[in-house]
């Protein structure tokens, strides 16, 4: 919490005049030399000044609380409806026990005490009050900037993902150049696939997705069988390099429409080792002998 300075300044709404001497002893205590107490006694009055200035607190002095809606929860709308946000303390000699729960349901910080404004914890109970209040808008604050960073993380998401998939295009028209005169339609096309691969391919995808989810749970190193696994079926669809970051790239796609409100940094992060990962094993099974041809090759649609 904010240090008090030397001259902070305090309202209080009562229907008579306080008397300040125990309240200027204790600030006095704290720091606060030459406090501002300025009073008002009516409801009109209380909004004008709430309205035009700000205040370190604003009591409301009300010595027995019999029905918070009527006496106190009128006060504090208008307050807030008038756009100050300064803390507020209810001050009391008596507040039924049925009319606690109101306060606690309103947010209101009160303090009951038989000695009123002598109570020795008045400007600690004052001090409660701001404290909370600025906790609040300290988790405000944190929330828009947690808010703003995930919205930003999902932005730089978005263009990296774009950025893969115009890098897939590129290469996908520089296949269709090479090869148009001797190779079929490529994965992604209106041709229609076999049975069997088109079973095989449909398998693949649903296993690819949870290897990502697990992936992405659980980091590298303790998911090399599976991943060994996706490269058989990658082999038995006879994908092509490219065909196999497309398939990975519309499952990460997936992945970060899912999110939500979470941050997607963590999940690009582990889906770029994965890809790596398994493009690594990918290679070196195509180098050991069970070889199939590279991006130029027809693999198996989707």
């Amino acid at each position: 919490m904010s240090p008090w300075s030397a001259a902070a300044r305090l309202l209080c709404f009562a229907s008579e005049r306080p008397h300040w001497v125990n309240l200027t002893l204790q600030l006095d205590a704290r720091g606060c030399r030459s406090p501002r107490l300025e009073w008002v006694s009516t409801e009109a009055d209380l909004i004008a000044q709430v309205h035009e200035h700000e205040f370190d607190i604003l009591i409301l002095a009300i010595a027995h609380v019999n029905h918070f809606e009527s006496q106190v929860q009128p006060l504090v709308q208008s307050i807030r409806t008038s756009g100050n946000l300064d803390p507020v303390l209810l001050l009391s000699e008596q507040i039924q026990p049925r009319e606690l729960a109101r306060c606690y349901e309103a947010n209101v910080e009160f303090l009951q005490s038989s000695l009123y404004w002598d109570a020795p914890a008045l400007v600690p109970a004052i001090e409660r009050a701001r404290r909370r209040l600025q906790l609040a808008r300290e988790h405000q604050t944190w929330g828009r900037e947690r808010q703003q960073k995930l919205q930003q993380d999902h932005r730089d998401s978005e263009r990296i993902l774009e950025q893969q998939r115009r890098m897939l295009d590129d290469l996908r028209s520089l296949a269709h150049a090479a090869e148009l005169d001797r190779d079929p339609p490529e994965y992604g096309s209106d041709a229609r696939p076999r049975s069997a691969e088109r079973n095989f391919f449909t398998e693949l995808k649903s296993y690819y997705a949870a290897l990502l989810r697990s992936y992405v749970v659980m980091g590298t190193g303790s998911l090399s069988e599976e991943i060994r696994q996706v490269v058989l079926q990658i082999e038995m669809c006879n994908l092509s390099v490219r065909e196999t970051m497309a398939l990975h790239l519309e499952q990460v796609e997936e992945l970060v429409r899912g999110l939500g409100n979470r941050s997607s940094r963590h999940v690009m992060n582990r889906a770029d080792m994965l890809i790596l990962e398994l493009l690594m094993h990918l290679a070196e099974t195509r180098r050991g002998g069970v070889g199939q041809p590279e991006d130029g090759k027809q693999g198996c649609p989707g």
